[in-house]
């Protein structure tokens, strides 16, 4: 019985108590504790954390199996009292089971950790197709801890279809003037260009370093952007971005679904921040060295 849940073997051994602290500690001590205190550690901490909550949930999973076990066998003789009937434990599985193990793993995702698995090239190359993810849910709600900054790599909701999520890099704040030209961004009339270290003088390349205050990533433009989409996006019709809304673009700006095409996201749908990268698959396997990385901004170069 307590293969099936733990607890469950030890309310059959009459140890109501024992059985009901049994399945707490291993309700919680699974889902939302673990997820609380993997997002006050460190970013990189994310993933090994949960990893020892999965493990610590397995362990009073086979405690309780031992435990149970032990105290049948301590019971020689006993007699199962009235209440103890094929219904009690039935509807004791199924309130775990079906109800409370559903609703605590929803509360996690929804407001602590979700899993994210990335299928396009829209995010490269800070983000790969086949890139398993961790996102903060904390994030953008009334009371969180994190709020909504230029260059985060945020995860939102498709506006045509509820069920399906995004990731893109916020650029743009609600008041922003953004305007875009060829392979140049400018937010507020400052350039987000800046020259990659170890670009060779006239070198032609499809990426480029955007940098916004201290914060860097590189994004992929096509063909090189050259000094007069500048000079062309001075021209270029300014978008506002409304109140209650972000702009957000792909770093793949080639391959991208974004607010170029779906417009101002509303603050609204922007439900969380990618925090670490757990896993990793591509075309030739496993991705061992992306395992664990921070898909975030870097600092400003050197000018």
């Amino acid at each position: 019985m307590s293969l099936l849940l733990p607890g469950l073997g030890q309310l059959y051994n009459g140890e109501v108590n024992r059985a009901i602290w049994t399945l707490l500690i291993f309700l919680l001590g699974a889902l939302p504790i673990p997820a609380s205190i993997a997002l006050w550690l460190a970013p990189v901490a994310t993933g090994p954390a949960l990893l020892v909550a999965v493990l610590f949930a397995f362990g009073v999973w086979l405690w309780a199996v031992a435990d149970a076990w032990r105290g049948a066998r301590a019971r020689t003789g006993y007699r199962l009292p009235g209440w103890q009937r094929s219904g009690v434990y039935a509807l004791v599985f199924v309130f775990a089971h079906v109800i409370t193990m559903p609703l605590l793993l929803g509360w996690v995702r929804d407001h602590l950790v979700r899993a994210f698995k990335v299928p396009s090239a829209s995010m490269m190359p800070s983000i790969l197709p086949g890139d398993h993810l961790f996102a903060d849910m904390r994030y953008n709600c009334p009371g969180c801890a994190s709020g909504v900054h230029r260059g985060d790599i945020a995860i939102f909701i498709d506006p045509n279809d509820r069920t399906r999520f995004y990731v893109k890099r916020i650029i743009g704040l609600p008041g922003d003037e953004v305007r875009i030209a060829g392979g140049a961004v400018s937010v507020n009339g400052e350039w987000l260009s800046r020259p990659a270290r170890g670009a060779a003088s006239g070198e032609q390349s499809t990426g480029q370093l955007e940098c916004i205050a201290e914060r860097c990533w590189m994004v992929n433009i096509g063909s090189a952007a050259s000094q007069a989409d500048k000079a062309d996006s001075d021209r270029a019709p300014a978008l506002t971005v409304p109140a209650g809304a972000v702009y957000l673009l792909g770093d793949n700006r080639v391959a991208s679904v974004d607010s170029r095409k779906l417009g101002p996201v509303p603050l609204v749908d922007v439900v969380g921040r990618v925090r670490q990268i757990y896993f990793s698959h591509g075309e030739n396997g496993i991705r061992w060295s992306r395992i664990g990385a921070l898909p975030s901004s870097s600092a400003a170069p050197e000018q």
